[in-house]
This record gives structure tokens, sequence and C-alpha cells, in this order.
């Protein structure tokens, strides 16, 4: 199986183990080396995927998920292939081994969700709709460190994240309307936590 062009959800997880084997931690900036230039899914699949593990959790991770994502995406609406991100945020990271862990938890759900996804609805991921779902990113993205003031309330984020990203690879129209679903939950997250 190449990784090289992922298809789905756990081709992504595959390709990203595969391109770090080497690291003892994995910082952003292997995330953006890994699918920088050829995928604008896979970089919003990894974060998202980060908020739905138990990583989430690790204090200050999804705020920086979230400038991530919506840097990238921000950047996407321009036209940039390969995003700039600050040094800064490119250096932080988190260790291999605890990557692995909760990847190696995630696969038998990332195997079940694979069966169920294939090409269809194909204007809804294609052409104009790539510049709506980098829109949906950024504002996804800017609602994490807002969302995450209710615990565990980064993970709604995270799904609409994980749903737009892999609907974009798999070319799945039916996932992009459910992440569209997700994000409208996070608009609720987002009013319940300023409110």
């Amino acid at each position: 199986m190449s990784t090289d062009n992922p298809h789905n959800l756990t081709e992504v997880l595959d390709a990203l183990e595969d391109k770090t084997k080497d690291h003892d931690t994995v910082k952003v900036d292997d995330i953006l080396d890994a699918f920088a230039g050829r995928l604008f899914g896979p970089l919003i699949i990894i974060p998202g995927l980060i908020l739905l593990t138990p990583l989430g959790a690790v204090p200050m991770l999804p705020a920086v998920m979230g400038a991530l994502v919506a840097l990238i995406a921000a950047q996407r609406l321009v036209g940039m292939s390969k995003p700039w991100v600050p040094r800064r945020l490119r250096e932080r990271g988190v260790q291999r081994d605890k990557m692995t862990n909760a990847f190696n938890k995630a696969r038998p759900w990332t195997n079940r969700i694979d069966k169920l996804i294939k090409p269809r609805l194909t204007a809804l991921t294609t052409g104009p709709a790539e510049y709506a779902v980098a829109l949906l990113a950024l504002l996804l993205g800017a609602s994490v460190p807002v969302v995450g003031l209710i615990p565990f309330a980064a993970m709604v984020p995270g799904t609409a994240l994980t749903l737009s990203g892999l609907a974009l690879i798999a070319r799945d129209g039916a996932l992009m309307i459910a992440a569209l679903l997700a994000s409208a939950a996070v608009i609720y997250l987002t009013y319940m936590a300023l409110t």
C-alpha cells in the first residue's frame, strides 16, 4: 500500500508514521513536510485526529492545533500550496511513541470508517468547494481555543476537521455533509462558551 497519496484515514496515519519513523518527537514541521504541497486534506485531518485522541487533553495542544489549522487554511484560501508556519509553532510537537499509541487505539475505528467512505457527491469536495472547506477549516481552527474552555469540547471541532479533510481526500460529499453538521455543533458550543 502506497502512502504517498492517501485516500483514506488509515493511509493518512500510516503516511505520518512512516515519514516520522526515525524521530523521537513528531513536530508540526514533520506534519507539514509529510503532506504540504500535495494535499490539504491530511493537513487538517492530523490536527483534527489529535483533538479526538487523548492527546487532545495535553495542555495547550488543542490551541496549538487550532492555530495551525487556521493558519494553513488561511494560506490555502490565498492560493499557497506549501504553507508558511512560524518557527515557534513548527517546533511544537508530541513524543512519537505517544502519537503511535494514540493512532494504534484509533486504528480499529479508522478501519471501520474507511470501509464506509467512497467517492460520491463529488461536487461538494472539488473545485470551488475546496475553498469553502478551507474557509470552514479556518473558522473551526479559530474556534478551538474558545470551545476548549468547555471540558472535552475540542473533540467537536476535531470531528468536523477530520471529516472535512477525509471528505477531501476520498472525494466523499456525504462526509462533507456530516462535517457541516458537526460544524453546526461547533457554532453552538462556541456560543455557549462565550455566553
